[in-house]
């Protein structure tokens, strides 16, 4: 439950509470109203012990269930982030102008760190094609959604929660970049998903990430010719899993 509905629940306990009191004496100060005041009395005693009876059968359990659901599916929902943040982050550095709707890509195979600080010295390094690794980062955020949505343990979680991850399914942004990436990203080609999703997908991603117990922000930024050089030399050495994107963590190189 929103905070602010925790604030109001309050002030309605509180306020009922002090008029009973304060209005303790009124038939003492006003005659012939003393029906009245012992109906909105009992009225009143009857609300208190109702509202008591929400707050500690309903509402603190229905908290409590809200907070283990979320940090059951945090996980799932650091994955989601993760992966949108990923996406957006080499969008909007690799395919400038795409949020209007045209892209103009000037090499498809790119090089980037992915650092927890701007100005940090060492992350992971990958290796990104633009033509087919979108699709990959897509269906980790895809899978990973379709998957909450249809679990029952979505039954005992936040409504905003439920609500923004059925935005985030029913959204057209990842299927529009997944056809523009099937494209090639043609020049000549106007994307009209693009500009008519984008703004909603990013404020989807900043509600869900609000929820996730420990986001963290990161950046990318291109690698130097040297940088790249050293990477393919580890990459070559190193063990590449089955699929994915290859990536390896390393030291910015001067």
């Amino acid at each position: 439950m929103p905070k602010e509905a925790e604030s109001f629940l309050l002030i309605v306990a509180v306020s009922i509470t002090l008029s009973y009191y304060i209005s303790y004496d009124i038939p003492e100060l006003i005659s012939g109203i003393e029906k009245w005041y012992k109906l909105f009395s009992d009225l009143s005693i009857g609300v208190i012990i109702n509202f008591i009876f929400y707050v500690f059968q309903v509402y603190i359990p229905r908290r409590e269930e809200e907070k283990a659901t979320l940090r059951i599916i945090d996980p799932d929902l650091t994955k989601i982030c993760q992966g949108i943040q990923e996406i957006l982050l080499v969008a909007q550095t690799y395919l400038p102008g795409f949020e209007k709707g045209k892209i103009h890509i000037a090499e498809s195979s790119v090089y980037y760190m992915k650092m927890t600080t701007a100005d940090a010295g060492e992350g992971w390094t990958r290796h990104f094609d633009l033509y087919k690794d979108f699709s990959q980062l897509k269906k980790g955020v895809v899978e990973t959604t379709d998957r909450l949505l249809s679990s029952a343990l979505l039954q005992g979680c936040d409504k905003e929660v439920v609500e923004l991850l059925g935005k985030l399914q029913r959204n057209g942004f990842l299927q529009a970049l997944e056809a523009a990436e099937n494209n090639k990203f043609d020049p000549d080609c106007y994307y009209t998903d693009f500009e008519n999703c984008y703004s909603d997908f990013c404020a989807i991603f900043e509600g869900l990430k609000s929820y996730v117990s420990e986001y963290k922000v990161q950046y990318i930024r291109p690698l130097t010719l040297a940088e790249i050089a050293f990477f393919e030399a580890r990459m070559s050495l190193a063990k590449q899993a089955k699929g994915g994107i290859p990536h390896i963590y390393m030291k910015g190189c001067n």
